[in-house]
């Protein structure tokens, strides 16, 4: 899906003689093209407020900390005046937080760190690349943030519990493939996204990513589909390290990071049925 919004229409009155008297409160663009009202360049990104706007700077709106809020972080020791990615020494416009560590990292660089796709076969299967390239602590899954948070602070505890929550809002790919009679998703309970049965209540998993690749990985050994328990070994690692752990955004659902879905889809036929 596209991260833009629909633009604004054009104010009717704007551009007459006698102006709109609804001035910075018109809910329509004051411009010769459509964009953001003047309302909503003066008003609070609800998201960015709450830890994350995937939208980044192509946000309508205002993506600065509440007066509270400021006046409380300024009243606060600053650990550091700037960020900057231990990867490509910018200043992170979207921070990618790492689950086992508090290295700070552009989003998209952290991605592309992660994504197995084009990495040598021995980097993957030893989940070398599923570690912070500084100090190789492993990470199961990326958080998405507009701001930096340490790793055990309440804010990076909340960022995640938000991501999480965003996420379970998300009906599974994987969950809403398999038949009603045999539901399957190869995370189990462990996966951050939505399994709802057709009547609308949860439906849970009794067993984990590990059980459900291991209950798998029997199953297709026994039924003769791999001669390879190595084969699958590595298929299963790009199952369970990959884009759903990566995976961050919320509308996007699974479009987003588009090199590891169809990294994934060259692995999955022989696991999905």
């Amino acid at each position: 899906m596209n991260n833009h919004r629909p633009p604004r229409s054009v104010c009717r009155y704007f551009s007459t003689s006698r102006g709109c008297r609804a001035g910075s409160t018109c809910l329509y663009a004051h411009s010769t093209t459509p964009g953001p009202s003047p309302r909503q360049e003066k008003q609070i990104c609800y998201y960015y407020n709450k830890g994350y706007c995937r939208r980044g700077a192509s946000c309508w709106y205002l993506h600065a900390e509440p007066a509270s809020a400021s006046k409380e972080a300024n009243n606060k020791p600053r650990e550091s005046e700037d960020h900057v990615c231990s990867i490509c020494f910018d200043a992170p416009t979207e921070f990618g937080l790492l689950a086992g560590c508090s290295h700070v990292f552009c989003l998209k660089c952290i991605m592309d760190w992660r994504s197995s796709k084009n990495k040598d076969t021995d980097v993957v299967i030893s989940n070398t690349n599923k570690t912070c390239p500084v100090c190789r602590a492993p990470s199961k899954f990326i958080t998405p943030s507009s701001r930096f948070s340490p790793k055990d602070s309440p804010e990076r505890a909340r960022c995640v519990e938000g991501y999480k929550a965003t996420l379970g809002r998300i009906p599974c790919r994987y969950f809403a493939k398999s038949p009603p009679e045999e539901r399957f998703c190869p995370y189990g309970k462990d996966c951050f996204y939505q399994h709802q049965n057709n009547d609308g209540t949860p439906y849970t998993f009794t067993l984990g990513a590990d059980e459900m690749m291991e209950r798998h990985k029997s199953k297709l050994i026994a039924s003769r589909a791999f001669n390879s328990t190595a084969l699958f070994d590595l298929m299963a690692h790009h199952l369970y390290e990959g884009p759903h752990f990566d995976h961050y955004d919320s509308d996007d659902e699974y479009d987003y990071h588009g090199s590891d879905i169809s990294e994934l889809a060259e692995w999955m036929p022989a696991l999905v049925f």
